[in-house]
């Protein structure tokens, strides 16, 4: 057996034996996967297809294969769930067999694996019924047969490549985008591929994608959600500025490991190297700065991760959070990601000879993602794609000559802890909470509509109660309530408040402890106090 198929083994079996510390069950909503579900659920259960306006991405892919599997099984969030940690075991496999194309070298292939997988925005959102993991999955399988078509000069597999770009923009419209960069890939190289080639290759996957668009366009619910992106052109520049900056720290963060890794093997040689301790350097003084005057430290962006643990906690439901580590540890974690960035930077750099071989590819595409991530609001799970193709440049360079598999083995424990137990933790809290919103409902009169269970359990039960009330004229929630109340479910009374904290002056009617390692551990029911 080649070593790459032991090695993918492994890969499964660590992927399995994740279950032994997290349990993936439970019938609750995750993020924003409140939409996606909702959609299904209201298919299966009525014969009726409505698009919610609030959607953002163009997940018609999940949506379909998501109501086969509630009409198979019947609806279940934890069904919906298996299914997309099927695609992040697929991913992760594909990824591996990708690296293993581009250097045979599976025993350095194995760590970049790894460091993706226990990423805690990737392992985060595994366990999600999103986008980004089945996105992601169509991402990696059109990469690896665009690389086979200019690798080994196979045409053929321009069109496999397509294909599932066009797919992947059924799920995520940013998939497209890696058709575009192949197609400007083949351009520079139209001497090794016929134009006829080209023409089927790129035309037929292009013209599938065109009348679905348009037929979708005519017959489903235009969608408001991508309104939520835009950036007014006057705040455009200081966006732009800000999101290179963020783009450097969270590549860098996803590098961490193979900077360890790659410091304690070579630090003595590091040391002399001038142009490395200036790309590293430069980095951590500038997010120095920026923390000690800003008062602005990672994480920045906080969708997935947040300075409580990982997934919305802060902006999903009400409480006053205390954060996982202190401000000190974090501003460590911060200057970690800035110096991984800079030693990123200084690898890439070397890197040029690969420009006219496929690896030409990764480049473009890299450019061109970055475009929306620069221009719209963007979240920190939108760089999975760039954590992808960084991998693949990385590893082409990395040796046991020039990385310490121990050191980056210890990072990769690290990330794997805190992912692992945070995740678990996230899906705790969710349980709990909608264990509280659900019994209070259930025990009384009450209507979803009064009950303020945050931006979720909200979503799930009175998305369209808030929306046609939005639509006859009520503008917005109370002005002094949580965001998902101003803008979203605008008729939610918040006689009933699920939260991380007491709220004064809401009167505390139950509480109940959250299994799992975080300081804000314990959820409260409260109701609200009647005025004399």
């Amino acid at each position: 057996m080649k070593k790459q198929y032991i090695y993918a083994l492994l890969i499964a079996l660590l992927f399995f034996g994740q279950f032994l510390f997290i349990n993936p069950i439970g019938e609750f909503a995750l993020n924003d996967d409140w939409v996606h579900t909702e959609i299904i659920k209201h298919w299966t259960d009525t014969g009726e297809f409505r698009m919610s306006p609030y959607a953002g991405p163009t997940f018609y892919v999940p949506i379909l294969y998501g109501t086969a599997l509630t009409k198979i099984f019947s609806f279940s969030f934890s069904l919906l769930r298996f299914s997309t940690l099927l695609l992040t075991l697929g991913s992760i496999l594909v990824f591996f067999f990708l690296l293993n194309k581009t250097n045979n070298k599976p025993h350095i292939n194995i760590l970049v694996v790894l460091a993706l997988w226990l990423n805690p925005i990737f392992y985060n959102l595994s366990f999600t019924f999103m986008t980004d993991i089945p996105a992601l999955f169509l991402f990696l399988a059109s990469l690896y047969f665009y690389y086979i078509a200019f690798e080994k000069k196979k045409p053929g597999f321009i069109f496999w490549g397509s294909l599932f770009s066009v797919i992947g923009f059924y799920t995520r419209q940013t998939n497209i985008l890696l058709m575009v960069a192949a197609g400007i890939y083949s351009l520079f190289h139209l001497k090794n591929i016929k134009l006829r080639h080209l023409f089927w290759s790129f035309g037929v996957p292009a013209l599938l994608w065109l009348v679905v668009f348009i037929f979708l366009q005519k017959n489903v619910t235009a969608l408001d959600g991508p309104g939520y992106h835009l950036i007014p052109s006057n705040e455009m520049f200081g966006h732009i500025k800000w999101w290179i900056f963020y783009s450097l720290i969270y590549l860098g963060f996803f590098s961490i490991p193979l900077a360890i890794g790659c410091a304690f093997k070579r630090i003595k040689k590091y040391i002399k190297n001038w142009r490395l301790l200036t790309a590293v350097f430069i980095p951590i003084l500038l997010a120095l700065a920026i923390r000690q005057t800003l008062k602005l430290q990672f994480p920045y962006i906080m969708n997935i991760i947040t300075p409580y643990g990982l997934g919305g906690m802060e902006y999903t439901l009400n409480g006053v959070l205390q954060p996982i580590f202190s401000s000190k540890l974090w501003g460590i974690v911060t200057l970690l990601c800035a110096g991984a960035g800079g030693w990123l930077l200084y690898m890439l750099r070397n890197l040029k000879k690969y420009h006219e071989q496929p690896f030409g590819l990764f480049y473009i595409f890299g450019i061109i993602y970055l475009i929306p991530i620069l221009v719209l609001h963007s979240f920190d799970r939108y760089y999975l794609p760039l954590f992808v193709i960084v991998g693949i440049l990385i590893a082409k360079q990395l040796t046991f000559k020039k990385i310490s598999s121990l050191a980056t083995i210890a990072a990769i424990i690290g990330f794997a802890f805190f992912s692992i137990s945070q995740t678990a933790f996230y899906l705790n809290w969710n349980e709990t909470r909608w264990d509280l919103a659900n019994n209070i409902l259930e025990e009384s009169d009450l209507e979803t509509h009064n009950i303020d269970a945050g931006y979720e359990w909200d979503g799930w039960n009175a998305y369209w109660s808030g929306y046609e009330a939005k639509q006859n004229g009520v503008p917005h929630g109370a002005w002094n309530g949580p965001w998902w109340i101003r803008n979203l479910y605008v008729n939610n009374t918040q006689d009933y408040i699920v939260s991380f904290s007491p709220l004064p002056p809401f009167e505390i009617i139950e509480t109940k402890k959250i299994p799992g390692w975080n300081p804000n551990n314990t959820m409260y029911l409260l109701k609200g106090v009647e005025e004399n």
